[in-house]
Order: C-alpha cells, then sequence, then structure tokens
C-alpha cells in the first residue's frame, strides 16, 4: 500500500495566499494613509501662518482703536476692549513664533513680540498720565503712536517671513512625497514580483498534477495501464490518486477477465457453430459498453471519496456542496430524453443555485421563488439554467459585490411563467441580437450554446405553444420570461 506525507489543502494555500496579499495591501495602504495625513497637517499648518500673521494685524488695529477712543471718550467699555484684543494679538504673535521655529527655525517673530511688550507698556504710561492729568500726556501719546506705527509697517516684512517659511515647509512637504512615492513603488514592485512568483508556484502546485491525472485517464481509455507519476502537492490530490488507482486496478481486472472470457469464446467459435461467434461478438459489445461507462464512473467514484473523505474531516459546507453538485450532475446526466419536468427541473435548480451562492458569495445572489402547489407539467431539462448562466457571464464581468439574480416561478391563466432577472450591467437591444446570431453561428455547427439553442429546443417541444421572451438594457440587467401552457398530457 502506497503511503503520502501529509500535505496542505488547496484550501490551506489558497487562504495563505490571500492573507498574504491582504496583507500587503493592508500595509501600503497604511502607509500612504499615515504620509498622506501627515502631509495634510503639514500643509494645513503652512497656510494657517498666514491667517494668525492677518488676525494679529487686525486684532493689533482694533486694539489701537479701542485705546484711542478709551483716551479720547474714557469708556471703560473701550478699555475692556483694548485689553482683550491685545490679550488675544499676543497670543496670535505666540503661535506665530512657535510655529516658525518648530518648521524652519526662525526667531523673528520674538522682535514683533518685543515691539508689542513696548506698546503695552508705553500704552500704560500714557494712560497713567491722562489719569494724573501731566503734561507729558501728548508726548507719550506722540511716542504710542510712533510705536503702533513701527509695528504696521513691519507687516511687509513679516508676510514675507511668513512666505519663507510656508516655502520651506512646502520643500520639506515635495521631497517627503517624493520619498514616499519611491518606498510604496517599491513594496509595490516587491509584492508584485513575489506574489507573481508564489501565483506561478501555486498553479503549477494545481493543473501539473491535474495534467499528469489527465494523461493517466487518457491511457486508461486507451487501455493501456503504465501510468505516469503524479506529484502529490496536495491532500486533495492524494485523494485522486488514490481514486485513480484503486479504478484502474479494477479495470485492469475486469478488461483481463473479458479477454480470458473471450478468448475462451473463441476457441468455442472455431470449435461449434455460427451461434457462439454471436456470443463473442456480444462479449465485445460488453467490452466497449465497460470501457465507456469509465468517465461517470470514475467521476462519481472519486466525488464519493471526496465526500467521505470531507465527512472524516468535518468539512460540514464541503459535504453539503458535494451533495448538491453530485445532484445536479446525476440529473444532467440521467437526462437522455432532454425530457424532465418542473418538478424535478426546480429541485435541480435549487441546488444549482445553492452551488452559485458559495461560489459567487458577496458578488452575487441567487433567490428561486415559487408559488405553492404548480402543475407538474412536463418540460425540457435544463431550460432555466442557460438564462442563469447568461446573466453571470454577461451581467455580472466586472461585479464585486451587490449582484442580484431573481428566478420567479408561479401559474397564471393556465400558464406556468418562468421570470429570471438581474441587476447586472445588461448590454444593448443590438448587442443582444448580435449575441443570439453568434450563437446561431455556434449552432449550425453542432455546437448547443446559450439563447439560441433554449429558443430552439422550446419551439421543438412545444410547436409554438410556448413563448420566451429575453429583454436587456445597458446598466439595467437581462429579463427573460418563459411563458409555458398547461395541458393535459403535458
Amino acid at each position: 500500500m502506497k503511503t503520502f506525507l501529509k500535505k496542505k489543502t488547496y484550501k490551506r494555500q489558497m487562504f495563505l495566499f490571500s492573507l498574504v496579499t491582504i496583507s500587503i495591501i493592508i500595509l501600503i495602504l497604511g502607509v500612504y494613509t499615515g504620509v498622506n495625513r501627515s502631509l495634510i497637517r503639514q500643509y494645513n499648518e503652512s497656510y494657517a501662518l498666514y491667517q494668525y500673521l492677518n488676525d494679529f494685524f487686525d486684532t493689533q488695529s482694533f486694539a489701537h482703536d479701542s485705546l484711542k477712543n478709551y483716551l479720547y471718550t474714557k469708556s471703560e467699555k473701550e478699555c475692556d476692549n483694548f485689553k482683550r484684543a491685545f490679550h488675544q494679538a499676543k497670543e496670535d504673535i505666540q503661535i506665530l513664533n512657535d510655529s516658525a521655529q518648530k518648521n524652519a527655525g526662525i526667531w523673528r517673530f520674538t522682535l514683533l513680540d518685543n515691539m508689542m511688550d513696548s506698546y503695552l507698556e508705553q500704552a500704560n504710561q500714557v494712560i497713567l498720565l491722562m489719569k494724573i492729568q501731566d503734561h507729558k500726556y501728548n508726548e507719550g501719546y506722540e511716542k504710542l503712536l510712533k510705536i503702533n506705527e513701527t509695528i504696521i509697517q513691519s507687516s511687509d516684512d513679516y508676510y514675507q517671513l511668513v512666505t519663507n517659511v510656508v516655502d520651506k515647509i512646502l520643500e520639506k512637504i515635495e521631497v517627503t512625497k517624493q520619498e514616499t512615492d519611491v518606498f510604496s513603488w517599491c513594496i509595490v514592485a516587491f509584492s508584485v514580483i513575489g506574489l507573481s512568483i508564489y501565483t506561478i508556484i501555486v498553479l503549477r502546485s494545481i493543473t501539473n498534477p491535474i495534467d499528469k491525472l489527465v494523461d493517466n485517464l487518457h491511457e486508461i481509455r486507451a487501455g493501456t495501464f503504465d501510468f505516469h507519476k503524479i506529484p502529490a502537492s496536495s491532500e486533495e490530490i492524494q485523494v485522486l490518486c488514490f481514486a485513480l488507482q484503486d479504478l484502474s486496478d479494477t479495470i485492469s481486472r475486469n478488461i483481463e477477465y473479458e479477454k480470458e472470457k473471450a478468448e475462451l469464446k473463441n476457441q468455442l467459435l472455431i470449435k461449434e457453430n455460427e451461434n457462439l461467434r454471436k456470443d463473442e461478438l456480444l462479449v465485445s459489445s460488453e467490452l466497449k459498453i465497460l470501457q465507456n461507462q469509465i468517465n461517470p464512473h470514475f467521476f462519481f467514484n472519486t466525488v464519493n471519496m471526496i465526500y467521505q473523505q470531507a465527512i472524516l474531516e468535518k468539512a460540514d459546507i464541503t459535504v453539503e456542496m458535494i451533495e448538491k453538485m453530485t445532484e445536479c450532475m446525476r440529473y444532467t446526466l440521467s437526462q437522455n430524453t432532454r425530457i424532465s419536468n418542473l418538478a424535478m427541473e426546480l429541485n435541480f435548480m435549487r441546488n444549482y443555485l445553492y452551488i452559485q451562492n458559495r461560489r459567487f458569495e458577496g458578488r452575487i445572489e441567487f433567490i428561486l421563488e415559487e408559488e405553492r402547489e404548480l402543475p407538474n407539467i412536463k418540460i425540457p431539462a435544463m431550460i432555466i439554467e442557460p438564462l442563469v448562466d447568461n446573466a453571470i457571464k454577461h451581467g455580472f464581468s466586472n461585479t464585486e459585490s451587490g449582484g442580484l439574480v431573481v428566478i420567479h416561478v408561479e401559474c397564471k391563466d393556465d400558464q406556468v411563467i418562468i421570470h429570471v432577472s438581474d441587476n447586472g450591467k445588461g448590454m444593448s437591444a443590438v448587442a443582444l441580437e448580435q449575441l443570439i446570431m453568434n450563437q446561431y453561428k455556434c449552432a449550425s455547427q453542432g455546437e448547443n450554446l446559450g439563447l439560441y439553442n433554449l429558443m430552439r429546443r422550446l419551439d421543438m417541444y412545444y410547436s409554438k405553444a410556448a413563448k420566451i421572451t429575453v429583454n436587456s438594457y445597458e446598466d439595467c440587467g437581462f429579463d427573460a420570461v418563459i411563458t409555458i401552457p398547461v395541458m393535459k398530457g403535458w
């Protein structure tokens, strides 16, 4: 008995691949988000300097006007306005000083702060002289006006100074942005290279064993059993290898048995009569039938082994999916006459939609709505599935989420109505007509495809009694309705 080392399942390999990909994306997004926030903050701080400087000169001007009004009117309200405005101007100049030193190492705003201190000192002296009515009041007032004029005249210099500070900050921002872009592109490049290599390795680990399995199946169909060695890259491949080996051993024994039996009958044919030669032909026919049944038997035996393995691993979702898939395959393989009934067709669609909901989970949702007590009329098999497949193929090729396909079945006015609709991207009437014409060309070459094949089957079976309408508009999805009359014997 052959033994294999425990291998990782494809599900686990895909999980690790997805985890690495998501981690890289999160890293890149995190770097970009952090850097962008920092750049935006620095950008806002740089232009806030203009606002603070403008506020300072406006507030200083208001404080000076309030002081003059107070000196003329002796209004306490004007005095309070002066104190508040002067305090606000001091805060603005302090913010300017701190920001300039932090971003560009500039300390010249301290000179403006010193002028403000001189202004306050002179203002307090003028107020005192006014209160005691000293003859030096006019002299002090003139000095106060000169200090204020000096502050105002310095505005151009300080606006230029702030402009220089902003230019240095913007220069730093540009350097940081360039460094971040280089770093990000390096991460993207290494990530793409790494993921590409990993993807190639994973794909080869999947495709190479499958190619070997296909080659071995061709060997079985050819009647030889000299198998190619299959690398067991995963647990699933191990199961398939065991299944194929068991299948080949069984077929080999059966063929050897049939060959021995055929040789014996051949010898009897020579010695006996024409009836024995007919028996030989019968044996040869049985052998051909056995070989032709290899493919479905192999499929169901292999699926059954995978099903049993999934039960042992307690993979409940996998078990259920295998059950649904097996029922679907039995339905499609059992319809030799291609005639079914509505109940069997709807049961097939439940299993089919379950698999599609699992396949497109998070991207497309499939819903089957059916009335109770529908008449179980005879219908051609597989008439609903092409409509759903058409919606998936032509309506949701680029859909990442929010897709919806609804199948509604009802009986109304002695007619069974099957309505299939979706919210996909749809196509124009011209494109829909071209699609059906392309399928007509394929059908003329012996290929059974899509909407045209469905229309042809309904027409052949019901002789114009059934109708199908298919509508589609760009960005509005597909809308297909099959109307089948309920008649006795159908």
